[in-house]
């Protein structure tokens, strides 16, 4: 639905230029305290976050296969964000990184 091709090995791998819209947005580790709900709906402690070129046009595509966000955060400081659940229960953070200037 995210519209990410798996390899016959069972993965993925996201290369540099995949993100050559976006000049400047990298590779994000960013460590939570353990008693943090910002990962609730889910019971995992960790999120997976996926940039995205056009996040209004995911979350339509999402829409259609019956996925709603838990919440949409449009206009922050580093671009528009929305959290979504997938089959298993861990939320996917999709980001559309601000543009730089």
């Amino acid at each position: 639905m995210l519209g990410i091709a798996f390899e016959e090995w069972g993965g993925t791998v996201f290369l540099p230029e995949t993100a050559a819209a976006h000049p400047g947005a990298g590779t994000v580790f960013s460590p939570f305290k353990a008693e943090t709900e910002y990962f609730a709906p889910s019971q995992e402690r960790f999120m997976i976050n996926l940039m995205v070129d056009d996040l209004r046009a995911m979350l339509a595509r999402c829409a259609e296969h019956g996925v709603e966000p838990v919440l949409e955060m449009f206009g922050e400081a580093n671009g528009d964000f929305a959290h979504i659940m997938d089959p298993e229960g861990r939320k996917l953070e999709l980001w559309q990184p601000k543009p730089m200037q």
